[in-house]
């Protein structure tokens, strides 16, 4: 899902692999849509999980402040994700 060849990618134009983007972007809202409620969440934590990893890896190799503010943001994201599968209501829309 969502895979294309780095060769074939080279081949096509700027113009086919920004129309490449947005079918990948089609493709993949269709399939976040299709999911129950208890899925969305799910693969929500799971990404966002993903990009914290990711953050606090690079925080082991370089001490810089975009890192830590990245990291701090992925936290602040499942904190709210994680109140708004406990309370229903998404934090900060009012």
């Amino acid at each position: 899902m969502f895979e294309i060849d780095a060769e074939l990618w080279e081949e096509l134009s700027a113009a086919e692999q920004e129309h490449e983007i947005y079918l990948a972007a089609q493709e993949y809202a269709a399939w976040m849509r299709s999911l129950s409620l208890s899925q969305h969440w799910a693969e929500r934590r799971r990404a966002e999980l993903k990009v914290a990893k990711a953050f606090r890896t690079a925080l082991r190799d370089v001490e810089i402040e975009p890192f830590r503010e990245g990291l701090k943001r992925s936290q602040t994201r499942l904190l709210k994700l994680r109140i708004e599968r406990a309370t229903g209501f998404v934090p900060g829309q009012a």
